[in-house]
Order: C-alpha cells, then sequence, then structure tokens
C-alpha cells in the first residue's frame, strides 16, 4: 500500500507532462479562433496560438494556465491602445476588438519573449 502512495503520484506527474500543450490548452499555431469553441491561452510562457484571427467586434478571452503572471498589451503603434495590467495565474482577460481590419502585435509586458498577433477581419 505504502508504495501505491509514492509510485502513483509519480506515475500522473509523468503521464501529465507528456501531454501536448498545444491541444490541452488551445487550437495550435494558425489556427482561427473566429468560430472555435476554444480561446486563447497564456501557456508555457507563450501565447497559444500565437496568432488568432476574428472578426471586427468580436470579444476575445485569455485564461493563463501558467503558474506567474502575464500581461496582454498591444505593441507599440497600435490604436486604440490596449494593456491587460497584470493577469495573476488562473484569472483571465477579455478584451473588444474595436480594431479596424488588419494584423496587430501584442506582448507580455514581464516576459520579453512572449509575442502575438490578432488578425482583424
Amino acid at each position: 500500500m505504502r508504495a501505491y502512495r509514492i509510485l502513483l503520484p509519480l506515475l500522473l506527474a509523468a503521464a501529465l507532462s507528456s501531454c501536448d500543450a498545444g491541444n490541452m490548452y488551445g487550437p495550435g499555431p494558425g489556427m482561427n479562433y473566429a468560430g472555435s469553441n476554444t480561446a486563447p491561452t497564456m501557456y508555457g510562457i507563450a501565447f497559444n496560438p500565437p496568432t488568432i484571427t476574428v472578426s471586427s467586434g468580436a470579444t476575445v478571452t485569455w485564461t493563463n494556465y501558467d503558474s506567474v503572471a502575464h500581461t496582454v498589451t498591444s505593441d507599440t503603434g497600435v490604436a486604440p491602445a490596449f494593456d491587460s495590467g497584470t493577469i495573476a495565474s488562473g484569472a483571465t482577460y477579455s478584451l473588444m476588438l474595436t480594431l479596424p481590419p488588419g494584423t496587430y502585435g501584442y506582448h507580455c509586458n514581464i516576459h520579453a519573449g512572449m509575442t502575438g498577433k490578432i488578425t482583424v477581419q
């Protein structure tokens, strides 16, 4: 019985670590967010998927599945600019996109390597 108490958590951790985060936490790169039931996420210190396509006027909601905080902040030159502020682990941020059609970059102010793009149609 004691061996199960030790081995079961280890086996569970190994099984979970082998899961494909792209399938577990959101659509893979290049998938269209519009019409999808899966919202973009923050996982593995990355935006997943890194590029989303939405219709003008759509509301996009990011969920932070990382254990650290993130932001969703428009790149310089995006007008109107947007900034989520700090999004804690497990929290969400929703944004209604009132941007004209085009492709807009965004990033995390906390993690310089976290970048994404929104294409508004």
